[in-house]
C-alpha cells in the first residue's frame, strides 16, 4: 500500500487592492510587483502562480502602465502567453468582493466579467477562491457549480464541530448541490517567503506538515505560498526540484489549485458535509460588524444596484428586442465601476477614510452612468407611446413598472393643478387622488403591466364621483386619537412615537414598535463591542413631537420628530460612556396606504456623537426559535438563541493550527437583504421587517424583537481591546469618517401577516417596496404603441418567485431571465411575453444552454423551479411588431415619492480635535521610539547563554518577531497620525495655504511609510512562523511570546 503523502504548495498572492491606502498608492506597486513575476516565469520555466483569483489586478497593472508612459502591448503579450501556459492563473473573478453585501447580480457579473477579461488573455482558472471574504452565503455552491468549477478553496465562516474538523469538507447549497471544498486549516500564508530563508525552509515544511497532518482527509496536504501584496514572488521552485523538503513519506510539488482539486477528488475520501451559509467566527473572524460599518456606503450602494439592475438594464433589454440599440459598453463600464466598490475591504467599510470617500465617487459614476441610460430610454419609450388621448389634457404621465411583477399602488407628483381636476387611465376609468394641501398630488393607479406601462391623464373638471373619487378601500384616521385605518391594519402612535399596530387578518396586536435605541460602541470597523459599563437610551416613554403629514383616502401619514439626550463618545478609558451629551435628533415619516398591510418608515438622523449604535426596535412578542431572513437567491433560517462554542472540545492538533481573530461567542448578529421575517405556528401570524439596503439585523431574545441596525460610528480600522473578538483584525489606524458623522435617510417597513413569510408573500412585499414605479411626464403626441402595454410578466404562487435579471445575453444573441425558488418546496412559474418566443431553453450563469423549454402559443412558458433553485432562461425572440422610432419625446421623470427635506438645528461633535491629533502624534512618537530601542538592542540580551542552540534561535527569533511587531506599529500610528491631521486641516483649514501644503508634503511620505507598512507586514507574518517552528524543535514545546495573528 502507498503511505507516500503529497505537501502542494501553491504560490500566489493575495491583493487587498485598498485597505490602509487607497489604491492611488497600491495600483503603483503593481508595475513592480509584475516585473518581478515576469522574470521569475522566464528564469523559470516550470514556475507557476496564482493571481489571487482575480482579473481586475490585471485592468489596475496595464493602467498603470499607460499613467506612467510604458509599453502596455509587451506586458500584455507576456500575460497572454502565461495565462495560455497555465503557469499564470488568473480569475475567475473580476474581483474578490463580500458576498454577504452585494446583491444576487453583483455575484453574478462578477464571474461573468472575470471570466470575459481572463478570456482576453487565456483560459480561467477552473476553481472558486474565497480567500479572506468574511462569511459565506447558502448559495456560494450553487453559483460556483453554473459556471462549472468543480471546487472551491475557502476559510472564513467554516463551522464544523471540532470533532469533524478536516482539511477537506463537501459543501452543500441548499438546493441540494455539493461540491468540494477545500478548507484553509492553518490559513492561506503557511508557506509564505519559504525561499527567503532557505537553510530552514525543510524544517518549515515539515513543521507545517506535521500541523495538518492529523487532519488531512487524503495523502494531500496543502500549503500556502503567499501572503496579502508580496512584492516579490517566492523562488521557491528550483529548491522544490532539488527535493529539499521531502522526507521518507511525503514529497514536495508546485501545485495549483485545479491539480489539488484533482488529487483530492481521486482519492474519494469520506468527508464531513456542511450546508448552507457559513458563518461562525469559532475558528477565524467573520467579523460581523461589517454589516453595518459606514452604512451610508451600504446605502448608496444599494441604490447604485437598483438603479443599474432593476431599471437601466431591463429597459435596456425590452428596447433591444424591439430592434433598438444595446448599450453594452455602458452597462459593462457601469458594472465594473459598481463592482470595483465590492471588494471585502471595500464595500465592508474598513479601510481609511480616502478608500472610502474613492468609493462615494465611484458609485456616484456608476449610478450616473445607469441612470443616463434608464432616462434616453424612458425619452425613447415616451416617444413611440400614443399619448394622444386626451386633447384638453393637463399634464401626460405614463407610470412605468420596471418589475416582473403586474403591479399598483399610489404614486406622488407635484400638485400645480386648478382646484377641479380629475384624473384618467388609458381605459377611461376614473382614478382616486389626494391632495395635501398643494404640494403633492397623489395617485391611486390601477395594476401596472409588468415590465410594462400605463398612461394617465389628469384633466380639468370635477371628478365623477367628489374628490377624486374615494378608493373601493380606503385609509381612514383619527387625528385625535393619532390613529390610522384601513382594511388590514389599525395603527395606533403614542406620545413618545411608539406605535401599537393591530393586524386585522389574524387580531394580533404588536406593542412597542418604532423605538429606537442608542447603546456605547467600543468596537471598530471590523466588529461592535460594548463597552465595560454600557448605558442604553431608548426613545421608550420620552415625548415625541407628532403631526400629520397625509390623511387619506389613499395615503395617511405622521410625521415624528424625536431627540435622545445622549453621551458624545466614550470615556478616556474607552471602558464606559462619556458624561458629556448632545442632542441625537430624528426625523420618522410614517406613511400608511389603503390597500397595503404594509407601515412605511424614511427616518432621517442628524448623528452628532460618537463612538455609538443606532437601532430601531419591533417588538414581536410571537413565540419561535427561528428566524427568516431573505439573503442572496436564498430565505435562510437561523436560531434566536444559538448553541454555545464548547472549546473544552478542540483537540490540541486544532488548537495549534487557529492562529488569527476569533469571535469568542456565536454571533447572533446576521446578513440580510430585504427582510427578516418571525412567524408564530401557534397563532398563525407573522412579523416581518423590510428594508432598503440595511444589511445588519438581531433577534433579541426578550419578546423576539427584531433590531435593525440604522448607524454604527467608530473611529479606528482595527483594536486590540475589544471584548467581543479576540486576536488581531487589522492596522490600527483612526477613521473619523468612520464615526458617520453626517444627515443620514434609512428606509424600511412593519409588515404583519397571517403565516409564514411564503404564504405571508412577504418576499414580495419586500420586492415592491424596494423597486419603485416611476414617473414620467411627457408631451400630448401620435405614436405607434398603445397607451397600455406589458412586455414580460412572471407569476408563480404567493410571488414566491423573484426574477433578480433581465438583460441581453453575452453573446448578442437574446435575452437572459434569471429566476430563483427561495422557497423549501417545489414551485411552478408562468412566464408571459407579448414578443414571440423563437426559442427558449435552460441556461448555466455562465449563459450557456443546457436544455430546451417548450413555448406554449409562441408566448408562454411554464416552469417548474426545483427548491431552492436559480434559474437561468435564455429567450431568443422573434422580430419584434413593434418599432422603435428614433424619435425622442420631451419628458420629465418625476420622482417617485415626493418628500419633506429636513434641516436640524443640532450640529455634531467635531470629527477630529486639535487634541486628538496631537495624542495620536504622541503615540506615534513612542512606538518609534519604542521601536528604535527594541531594535538597538543587541539579540543577544534576550536569549538564554546558558540554553542549547534550538533555544538560542528561539530567543532571537522573539526577539525580531517583537522588533517587526513594533515596526509595524509604529508606522501604522504614523500614517494613522498623517491622515487625521489631514482630516483636521481639511475640516479646519479647507482649501487654505496650511492645508494645501500638508496635502502636497504627506502625498510622498504617504507613499513611502505605506511601501514600509506593507514590507513590516509580510516580514511579522513570516517571523511567526519562524518563530512557532523553532518552538516545535524544543523538547518541551516552549510557548512563543507572540501568537501567531491574522490581519484582515
Amino acid at each position: 500500500m502507498n503511505t507516500m503523502k503529497t505537501a502542494h504548495i501553491i504560490s500566489h498572492t493575495h491583493w487587498d487592492r485598498e485597505w490602509y491606502l487607497s489604491s492611488k498608492y497600491t495600483n503603483e506597486w503593481l508595475v513592480p510587483f509584475f516585473e518581478a513575476l515576469f522574470g521569475m516565469l522566464e528564469k523559470e520555466p516550470a514556475y507557476r502562480f496564482v493571481l489571487d483569483g482575480q482579473t481586475l489586478i490585471i485592468e489596475d497593472y496595464l493602467e498603470q502602465l499607460e499613467l506612467q508612459g510604458k509599453d502596455v502591448e509587451r506586458s500584455r503579450s507576456r500575460l497572454k502567453k502565461y495565462v495560455n501556459q497555465k503557469r499564470l492563473l488568473i480569475g475567475p473573478y473580476y474581483l474578490q468582493l463580500d458576498w454577504q453585501l452585494v446583491s444576487e447580480e453583483a455575484l453574478i457579473r462578477n464571474l461573468l466579467i472575470g471570466e470575459a477579461v481572463a478570456r482576453q488573455f487565456g483560459e480561467p482558472m477552473r476553481a472558486g477562491w474565497l480567500l479572506d471574504n468574511f462569511g459565506q452565503i447558502s448559495q456560494t455552491v450553487q453559483i460556483h457549480r453554473g459556471f462549472n468549477l468543480p471546487g472551491v478553496f475557502v476559510w472564513r465562516g467554516v463551522a464544523l464541530e471540532p470533532e469533524q474538523i478536516r482539511s477537506e469538507f463537501y459543501w452543500e447549497g441548499p438546493d441540494g448541490g455539493k461540491l468540494l471544498a477545500i478548507y484553509f486549516l492553518s490559513s492561506y500564508r503557511n508557506a509564505m517567503r519559504l525561499a527567503e530563508r532557505s537553510g530552514m525552509m525543510e524544517g518549515r515544511i515539515r513543521n507545517e506538515v506535521a500541523k495538518l497532518r492529523p487532519l488531512a482527509s487524503t495523502a494531500n496536504v496543502l500549503l500556502m505560498n503567499g501572503y496579502d501584496q508580496e512584492m516579490e514572488p517566492d523562488d521557491v521552485l528550483p529548491l522544490i526540484q532539488g527535493g529539499m523538503g521531502n522526507s521518507g513519506d511525503f514529497k514536495v510539488i508546485q501545485s495549483i489549485p485545479e491539480e489539488y482539486l484533482a488529487a483530492v477528488q481521486k482519492e474519494q475520501p469520506q468527508l464531513p458535509t456542511l450546508r448552507g451559509a457559513l458563518y461562525s467566527g469559532r475558528y477565524i473572524s467573520v467579523f460581523p460588524g461589517v454589516l453595518s460599518s459606514r452604512m451610508y456606503l451600504k446605502i448608496q450602494n444599494d441604490r447604485c444596484q437598483k438603479r443599474l439592475e432593476k431599471y437601466a438594464e431591463p429597459l435596456e433589454a425590452i428596447l433591444w428586442s424591439l430592434g433598438g440599440e444595446y448599450r453594452r459598453d455602458c452597462l459593462t463600464k457601469a458594472w465594473k465601476l459598481l463592482l470595483q466598490n465590492h471588494p471585502h475591504d471595500s464595500i465592508c467599510g474598513v479601510s481609511v477614510d480616502d478608500v472610502h470617500a474613492d468609493m462615494e465617487e465611484r458609485l456616484e459614476c456608476s449610478e450616473r452612468i445607469a441612470a443616463e441610460l434608464f432616462h434616453d430610454d424612458l425619452r425613447k419609450l415616451a416617444a413611440n407611446v400614443d399619448t394622444g388621448g386626451y386633447e384638453a389634457a393637463l399634464a401626460n404621465l405614463i407610470v412605468v413598472n420596471t418589475s416582473f411583477r403586474q403591479r399598483g399602488g399610489v404614486i406622488a407628483i407635484p400638485d400645480e393643478f386648478p382646484a377641479e381636476i380629475s384624473i384618467r387611465d388609458s381605459a377611461g376609468n376614473a382614478l382616486p387622488f389626494q391632495r395635501d394641501g398643494g404640494r403633492s398630488l397623489r395617485i391611486g393607479v390601477p395594476e401596472i403591466p409588468a415590465l410594462g406601462y400605463e398612461s394617465l391623464y389628469v384633466l380639468p373638471g370635477a371628478a365623477e364621483h367628489g374628490a377624486g373619487g374615494a378608493p373601493p378601500f380606503p385609509v381612514t384616521v383619527d387625528v385625535a386619537a393619532r390613529v390610522i385605518e384601513n382594511r388590514y391594519l389599525r395603527v395606533a402612535v403614542r406620545d413618545d412615537g411608539s406605535l401599537e399596530v393591530t393586524d386585522k387578518l389574524t387580531g394580533t396586536i404588536y406593542h412597542d414598535l418604532l423605538v429606537f435605541e442608542d447603546g456605547a460602541d467600543a468596537g471598530d470597523e471590523y466588529n461592535y463591542s460594548y463597552p465595560e459599563r454600557d448605558q442604553l437610551i431608548t426613545s421608550k416613554e420620552r415625548p415625541a413631537a407628532i403631526e400629520w403629514c397625509a390623511m387619506g383616502p389613499l395615503e395617511a401619514g405622521i410625521r415624528i420628530r424625536t431627540v435622545l439626550e445622549v453621551p458624545e463618545g466614550l470615556s478616556p478609558d474607552r471602558k464606559s460612556r462619556s458624561a458629556e451629551r448632545r442632542r441625537l435628533p430624528l426625523v420618522t415619516w410614517l406613511t400608511v396606504s389603503a390597500d397595503s398591510a404594509v407601515v412605511k418608515f424614511r427616518t432621517t438622523v442628524c448623528n452628532t456623537v460618537k463612538d455609538h449604535r443606532l437601532r430601531v426596535l419591533f417588538p414581536t412578542r410571537l413565540s419561535s426559535e427561528f428566524a427568516e431572513a431573505e439573503t442572496q437567491f436564498d430565505v435562510v433560517r437561523r436560531p434566536i438563541i444559538p448553541p454555545p462554542f464548547d472549546d473544552s472540545k478542540l483537540s490540541p492538533e486544532v488548537q495549534r493550527i487557529i492562529i488569527g481573530a476569533r469571535e469568542p461567542e456565536p454571533t447572533t448578529i446576521f446578513p440580510q437583504r430585504t427582510f427578516v421575517d418571525i412567524h408564530d405556528r401557534q397563532k398563525g401570524a407573522g412579523a416581518a421587517v423590510l428594508n432598503q439596503g440595511l444589511p445588519e439585523y438581531q433577534i433579541l431574545p426578550e419578546q423576539n424583537t427584531i433590531a435593525l441596525t440604522l448607524l454604527r460610528g467608530v473611529g479606528w480600522i482595527a483594536r486590540p481591546d475589544l471584548l467581543t473578538r479576540t486576536g488581531d483584525a487589522g492596522p490600527m489606524i483612526a477613521v473619523p469618517d468612520a464615526q458617520c458623522l453626517r444627515t443620514m435617510e434609512f428606509n424600511y417597513a412593519f409588515y404583519p401577516h397571517p403565516g409564514d413569510w411564503r404564504t405571508g408573500k412577504v418576499l414580495e412585499a419586500a420586492d415592491q417596496f424596494n423597486h419603485e414605479l416611476c414617473i414620467v411626464r411627457t408631451d400630448r403626441h401620435p405614436g405607434t404603441w398603445p397607451a397600455r402595454l406589458g412586455w414580460l410578466n412572471v407569476e408563480s404562487p404567493d410571488g414566491a418567485v423573484k426574477a433578480t435579471a433581465l438583460k441581453r445575453s453575452e453573446d448578442g444573441t437574446a435575452l437572459i431571465v434569471r429566476l430563483h425558488n427561495p422557497a423549501e418546496q417545489p414551485l411552478e412559474a408562468t412566464l408571459t411575453s407579448f414578443l414571440k418566443i423563437k426559442k427558449a431553453a435552460y441556461a448555466g450563469l455562465n449563459e450557456k444552454e443546457e436544455a430546451a423549454i417548450a413555448v406554449l402559443e409562441g408566448r408562454t412558458l411554464r416552469l417548474k423551479i426545483d427548491p431552492k433553485q436559480i434559474v437561468t432562461l435564455k429567450l431568443e425572440m422573434a422580430p419584434a411588431p413593434l418599432a422603435v422610432l428614433k424619435r425622442e419625446a420631451p419628458i420629465q421623470v418625476l420622482p417617485a415619492e415626493i418628500g419633506e427635506k429636513t434641516a436640524f438645528d443640532e450640529s455634531p461633535v467635531p470629527a477630529v480635535t486639535e487634541a486628538e491629533v496631537a495624542r495620536e502624534e504622541a503615540r506615534a512618537a513612542e512606538l518609534e521610539r519604542a521601536f528604535a530601542a527594541l531594535q538597538a538592542r543587541p539579540a543577544a540580551q534576550t536569549g538564554n547563554p546558558g540554553g542549547d542552540g534550538a533555544a538560542a534561535r528561539l530567543d532571537c527569533g522573539e526577539w525580531q518577531l517583537e522588533v517587526e511587531t513594533y515596526r509595524r506599529a509604529s508606522l501604522e500610528a504614523r500614517l494613522s497620525a498623517i491622515f487625521l491631521k489631514g482630516k483636521y486641516l481639511a475640516l479646519h483649514h479647507c482649501g487654505d495655504r496650511s492645508d494645501r501644503q500638508h496635502s502636497e508634503q504627506m502625498e510622498p511620505l504617504i507613499r513611502e511609510i505605506g511601501l514600509k507598512l506593507n514590507k513590516a507586514r509580510v516580514s511579522k507574518r513570516l517571523l511567526e512562523y519562524i518563530v512557532d517552528y523553532y518552538r516545535h524543535q524544543l523538547p518541551d514545546g516552549r510557548s512563543t511570546s507572540q501568537t501567531l495573528g491574522m490581519d484582515g
